[in-house]
């Protein structure tokens, strides 16, 4: 699930600025920095409509879904034993210490790094 998160909630963040990651190219790449105009920069982007295209699609697999459930919580009680709700308490515990060191590693940020707070974790892929 961090995995997960790592990778794929700032998705959109990133690739809705289709430059830095077209999902197709219309002219081979430059081979040398500096050695393009804006004019061959844009006619190696995508279009218009393929950008919009990238865009819509990246929302959709990075957007929050309705249903997500997150990180270390239950729909349902499936541990009753005190072992293994000690076990989740610590869980829990771990979790909120670690929201809380990102949130402070992120104060006065100009661009804070969201993506991996627990309460931005599912707790599986749901697409």
């Amino acid at each position: 699930s961090a995995q997960h998160a790592a990778v794929n909630n700032g998705q959109y963040d990133w690739s809705c600025w289709v430059p830095n990651s077209p999902c197709t190219m219309r002219e081979p790449p430059p081979t040398c920095k500096g050695d393009i105009s804006v004019d061959q920069l844009m006619d190696t982007l995508p279009d218009m409509s393929q950008s919009s295209v990238q865009m819509a699609i990246t929302w959709h697999l990075g957007r929050p879904q309705p249903d997500k459930v997150l990180l270390g919580t239950f729909d349902e009680e499936y541990f009753t034993e005190a072992d293994a709700k000690n076990v989740m308490q610590e869980f829990h515990q771990e979790l909120t210490e670690i929201e809380r060191r990102i949130t402070s590693r992120n104060h006065g940020l100009d661009l804070s790094y969201h993506y991996l707070l627990p309460t931005n974790i599912d707790s599986s892929i749901s697409i």
